[in-house]
C-alpha cells in the first residue's frame, strides 16, 4: 500500500513540475463594451455586477472569489460575472497551473458595477506559434492610424491550386486551377470597430465594441475607409483580391490542407451559426465576437472562418481552368465577393474555397473587411 501512494505521489508531483504557468498579458477596461449592462447580472444583494471576460487557451475548472454564478464558455473567451469592488481572483485551468491575479498589478484598483473588463492570459511557452511552425521575424509590420494600432502579416509567394473538387464543394468552386502570387501582407484580424472609428469617426456597427470587427459597411464605404487610411499612414492598402484570401486562409507556403482556416474542427477557429446565431439574441454569444478569440491558422492570421465575411476587390465570376499569375477578377460585374462565412452562418460556408457574393452597396451585420498591402 505505501508503495502504491509512493508511486501516486511521483506521478503527481511528475505531472505537476510539467504543467506550464499562464501570465497575464494585459487587463483593461472594455470601455466600449456594453456587455455588462446589456446582459446584467445581480449578486445576492441586488447590486449589479463586473464582467470579466477571460481570453485564454485553456478550459477553466474554477474561478475563486467574489464570483456570481457559472463561467460562461465561449471558446477561447470565458465570461465571470463578480461583485463590485473585487480587488483579486484565483484562476484554476484545466493544463497550467492556478493563477492569483491582483488587478492591481494592471492598474486596476477594484472591478466597477455595469462594466466589462478583457484579462488576456497567455502561454508564453506556446502563444507566439500555437502550435504551428514559428514565423519569420519579419513576418508581422505594425502601422498606426490615428493613436490605433494594427498588424499586416506578410504572405510568402507561391503556387497553389485554388478552389475544391472534393464531395462538400459547390458548383462554383470548379474547376481547381493553379495560382501563382507575388509576396503581400494581409491583416492578421479583421478590420476592428476601433480601427474603424479613428479613421471614419463614425462606428455603424450592430453589434458595439472596440474589438470586434466592423460590420454593416458596404464594399463602397470600406472603399472610402481604404482611402482614408492611406492618406493618414502614406501606405497603399487595399482589399485582397479573392486568390489572395484563399491563398492566405489556407495557410500559405505552410498550409496543412485543411478544411477551415486553421483547422479540421470549426470550433477552434470560427465563430459560425451554431456557437453565435443559434444561442439566441438573448445570449451573450449572439452576434459577432472580439478579434483574437480563437485559434489562428497556420500564418497566425485570426478568423479568416467565421465571424464577418470579408469583401474582396474582385467582382464575382465563374473560375477558368488555366493557370493564372495574379488574378484580379473580371473588370466589372453585378456583385463583389465576399469570403469566409460569418457568425450567422452555418460551417460550409466557412471552409476555406467557400465562396460568396453580394453587391456592393450591401450593408449586413454579417459583412465587413480584411486589408491587403
Amino acid at each position: 500500500m505505501k508503495r502504491l501512494y509512493l508511486i501516486l505521489l511521483i506521478c503527481l508531483l511528475a505531472l505537476t513540475a510539467s504543467a506550464q504557468e499562464l501570465t497575464v498579458k494585459s487587463m483593461t477596461v472594455a470601455g466600449n463594451d456594453i456587455s455588462a449592462s446589456q446582459y446584467e447580472r445581480k449578486d445576492l444583494n441586488g447590486q449589479a455586477c463586473a464582467l470579466v471576460k477571460i481570453q485564454m487557451l485553456d478550459n477553466i475548472i474554477k474561478v475563486e472569489g467574489n464570483v456570481i454564478g457559472d463561467v460562461i464558455d465561449h471558446g477561447t473567451e470565458k465570461w465571470v460575472y463578480m461583485t463590485a469592488g473585487t480587488k483579486e481572483m484565483k484562476i484554476i485551468p484545466q493544463r497550467h497551473l492556478p493563477l492569483h491575479i491582483s488587478f492591481a498589478n494592471s492598474g486596476i484598483r477594484n472591478l466597477e458595477a455595469k462594466k466589462t473588463y478583457v484579462l488576456i492570459l497567455i502561454d508564453e511557452s506556446t502563444t507566439a506559434s500555437y502550435n504551428h511552425s514559428p514565423l519569420p521575424t519579419n513576418a508581422i509590420e505594425t502601422f498606426t492610424a490615428n493613436g490605433v494600432s494594427f498588424n499586416m502579416v506578410r504572405v510568402d509567394g507561391g503556387s497553389f491550386m485554388m478552389g475544391n473538387s472534393s464531395g462538400d464543394a459547390e458548383i462554383d468552386e470548379k474547376p481547381v486551377h493553379k495560382v501563382t502570387l507575388t509576396d503581400y501582407y494581409i491583416g492578421e484580424t479583421e478590420v476592428t470597430q476601433e480601427l474603424w472609428l479613428a479613421v471614419m469617426k463614425d462606428n455603424p456597427a450592430m453589434f458595439i465594441d472596440k474589438m470586434k470587427p466592423i460590420e454593416k459597411v458596404s464594399w463602397e464605404e470600406c472603399e472610402e475607409f481604404i482611402l482614408n487610411l492611406n492618406e493618414l499612414t502614406g501606405k497603399e492598402f487595399r482589399f485582397p483580391t479573392e486568390a489572395e484570401w484563399e491563398y492566405a486562409a489556407r495557410g500559405g507556403a505552410q498550409s496543412q490542407k485543411l478544411k477551415y482556416s486553421g483547422s479540421n474542427s470549426i470550433n477552434d477557429v470560427a465563430w459560425y451559426d451554431r456557437n453565435a446565431y443559434k444561442k439566441g439574441e438573448y445570449s451573450p454569444s449572439y452576434g459577432t465576437h472580439v478579434v483574437k478569440t480563437k485559434q489562428p491558422n497556420e500564418l497566425g492570421i485570426y478568423d479568416m472562418s467565421g465571424n464577418v465575411y470579408e469583401w474582396c476587390q474582385d467582382w464575382k465570376d465563374w473560375y477558368s481552368g488555366s493557370s493564372q499569375s495574379n488574378p484580379k477578377g473580371p473588370s466589372s460585374g453585378k456583385s463583389r465577393v465576399v469570403r469566409g462565412g460569418s457568425w450567422g452562418h452555418k460551417s460550409s460556408f466557412c471552409r476555406s474555397t467557400d465562396r460568396s457574393q453580394e453587391a456592393q452597396d450591401t450593408r449586413s451585420q454579417y459583412i465587413g473587411l480584411r486589408l491587403a498591402l
